[in-house]
């Protein structure tokens, strides 16, 4: 599979933050709204909150959204 410089420069910067985890490849807008917003389109975003991992298994360096509406995020899709 031959991937984009950009492509390879977005792995090169999300190995080190989800060091054993599998890659996501981040490309292009799907969602994006505050934390309650895209939760309550109930599309892709919710889909991958539904199926994270437990809490007790993520990082702690990873703060999850805590639903204070305070962090706008976009939900990136390739």
């Amino acid at each position: 599979m031959k991937l984009s410089d950009e492509r390879r420069q977005r792995i090169a910067i999300a190995r080190p933050v989800l060091q054993d985890s599998e890659i996501l490849l981040l490309d292009g807008v799907v969602e994006c709204g505050s934390y309650e917003e895209p939760l309550a389109a109930d599309g892709f975003y919710a889909s991958l909150w539904v199926a994270r991992p437990p809490k007790s298994s993520r990082s702690r360096t990873n703060p999850d959204f805590d639903g204070s509406g305070n962090r706008n995020g976009y939900l990136f899709l390739g």
